[in-house]
């Protein structure tokens, strides 16, 4: 029996033998091109995004659209009622030979799955080394996690009779467990770069506001490896007074090295990954649930939506 791709080409074929004009792209191979022109279109739109580098799997990219045809309504088959006989039809001016017809439909099917095929290559599993890696990762993640709990933040409270801030102190462990907020650890070795994050942070106004999300701004040195205090400027600016920015509070020279090593190890992590111009010069997030776990990694100024969506918040 004929193939539904040879009945297709048949709904494609003149009026004189068809009774009706085709809307549909002419042939297979026509919606085999179509699929690949959307294939690279929408694969160009989602390749854009807020970077990701330490778990590519939490990376906001929209998927990838893989060669795929639309369903395909059957037709009738040959010789339904009313049909013409194959030797009626070949002796018509136009008429077409059904065995010519059916090796048409399936050498254009088979060049069909051959491009669909190269734009769905088969699944292959991991690797040992990936295997490996992703192992390492999860082991740093949950070092840093634990590392981060007994630190502690300064929140803002309230504020003074000069509408200066007033911060309260208290763990991070306490302050998810307590008050399930949402940590976004943004560290940078210029304060540039905190800046900017802090004024788009201004920007997004009550798209952060209304959640429990504390922003956390960190200045260190990556070549000595320790906490770095604010410039007095940065300190007075207003972008700091903002009511989910949580300072860092050091209860001294150990507390900085902890910082300082964790912050520089997230550093390395970029630079193993081949983002590490990228994250000196815009800084680095670490997104970290209520729940203390580390849900993703990010370089540059955040798409706050998306740090949201992240943290669950």
């Amino acid at each position: 029996p004929f193939s539904v791709k040879a009945a297709e080409r048949i709904t494609a074929m003149p009026p004189a033998l068809t009774g009706r004009r085709s809307t549909r792209p002419h042939g297979v191979l026509g919606q085999a091109l179509l699929s690949a022109a959307l294939f690279a279109g929408l694969s160009a739109v989602g390749l854009a995004s807020w970077g990701c580098w330490t778990d590519p799997s939490q990376a906001n990219v929209l998927p990838l659209l893989a060669g795929t045809a639309g369903p395909v309504t059957s037709r009738p088959p040959f010789g339904h009622r009313g049909a013409k006989s194959s030797s009626a039809r070949q002796a018509e001016p136009g008429g077409y030979d059904r065995s010519k017809l059916q090796g048409e439909a399936t050498a254009v099917s088979d060049a069909f799955m051959a491009v669909s095929k190269l734009f769905r290559p088969k699944a292959e599993g991991p690797t040992e080394e990936e295997l490996q890696e992703a192992e390492r990762r999860k082991e740093a993640s949950t070092s840093a996690e634990e590392t981060l709990r007994p630190m502690r933040l300064s929140v803002v409270a309230g504020s003074d009779d000069d509408g200066a801030p007033l911060r309260r102190s208290a763990p991070i462990s306490v302050l998810q467990s307590k008050g399930q907020q949402a940590l976004a650890i943004f560290a940078a070795t210029r304060e540039e770069a905190l800046r900017d994050i802090l004024l788009s942070l201004r920007i997004a106004g009550r798209e952060v506001s209304e959640h429990n999300v504390l922003v956390v701004p960190v200045l260190f040195s990556e070549e000595d490896r320790l906490l770095q205090e604010f410039s007095p400027t940065l300190q007075r600016a207003k972008l700091m007074s903002q009511a989910n920015v949580a300072l860092v509070e050091p209860r001294g020279e150990e507390d900085r090295a902890v910082w300082g090593e964790l912050l520089a190890r997230e550093f390395d992590e970029a630079r193993r990954q081949g983002m590490g111009e990228q994250a000196e010069a815009q800084g680095i997030a670490v997104l970290m649930q209520p729940s203390g776990n580390i849900v993703r990694r990010g370089i540059g100024r955040p798409r706050w939506e998306v740090v949201v969506k992240e943290l669950g918040t």
